[in-house]
């Protein structure tokens, strides 16, 4: 007999090995990375070797381009997973930075898939995308469980967040396409750090010319939000990759605020790919934690 509800998410949530054995009937569309050499590896935790991805960011100074999930393999994940459930909710990444959603709802249209498979817009990314996948997961295994009430659920985690991503090195970023390289080049010699914020979309907030001005404006910004929000939940910092001089410093500088508690996670590959290495992000949602979350 199949069960009412799965759910299936993409490598954009930066789930973890343990993530997979804590949700052991998850579906899995893993993204693409693609580095200079023409290799393409799929963004897979299971599987990913994070040294490697490293080295070749770093030491061999290879550009990582990411790729959605090839229709092919989203398609059999689907298929796999209809055979064990009767509806499933499929949780892309933001549709402003990838194609992956568009892809997605096309597909959901398929005979085979219409009414059955449900394509959520998650307007998010990494953590955001975790919350949202973590969220959705457990209220599937509830008794009473049906897809509107998860998708309504899904949409205030979605909706109720801020969100500032800090590059520690913008040439990454260049080299990816997200900024030009003249612009790189001058931020570089100028030692600018950009504060940028991510709401769906990226977009520039302000440039400082220390790292720790930069860490300080954006944790200002979301002290602003905690008050209007009145809400004091948990503060995210991810980290893509960053050394543990940088980790130490960086928290430091958050350690110096009040926040009630703060969380450290990793950067999902397929986004330190284009924000480059000891890029930060901090994100802090204004929810109920015990019931929202």
């Amino acid at each position: 007999m199949k069960k009412k509800i799965g759910i299936v998410a993409d490598s954009s949530s930066g789930l973890t090995k343990k993530d997979f054995t804590e949700m052991k009937d998850l579906g899995f569309c893993p993204l693409l990375i693609t580095f200079d050499d023409e290799e393409t590896v799929e963004d897979d935790p299971r599987t990913f070797n994070e040294q490697d991805f490293v080295e070749r960011i770093t030491t061999k100074k290879q550009l990582a381009k990411t790729s959605q999930t090839p229709l092919g393999k989203m398609t059999m994940v689907w298929e796999a997973m209809l055979k064990k459930f009767e509806k499933i909710i499929f949780i892309p990444l933001s549709k402003g930075l990838s194609g992956q959603y568009n892809t997605a709802c096309v597909l959901a249209k398929e005979p085979k898939f219409k009414d059955k498979v449900h394509v959520f817009d998650s307007n998010g990314v990494s953590i955001i995308n975790w919350a949202i996948v973590k969220k959705a997961y457990n209220m599937a295994q509830e008794k009473d469980a049906d897809v509107t009430t998860i998708l309504t659920a899904l949409k205030k985690i979605s909706e109720n967040y801020q969100a500032f991503i800090l590059p520690n090195d913008i040439t990454y970023l260049a080299r990816g396409g997200r900024v030009s390289k003249s612009a790189a080049g001058l931020a570089k010699m100028l030692k600018i750090k950009p504060i940028l914020t991510f709401d769906g979309t990226i977009d520039k907030f302000d440039t400082t010319r220390t790292w720790k001005k930069a860490v300080y404006k954006a944790l200002n910004e979301i002290i602003k939000f905690q008050k209007l929000h009145k809400t004091d939940t948990t503060l995210y910092v991810i980290d893509g990759y960053a050394d543990k001089e940088l980790v130490d410093e960086t928290m430091k500088y958050i350690k110096s605020y009040s926040f009630k508690k703060t969380k450290n996670v990793k950067l999902a590959n397929v986004i330190a790919a284009h924000t480059g290495l000891n890029a930060f992000a901090l994100v802090i949602f204004a929810l109920d934690e015990t019931k929202d979350l």
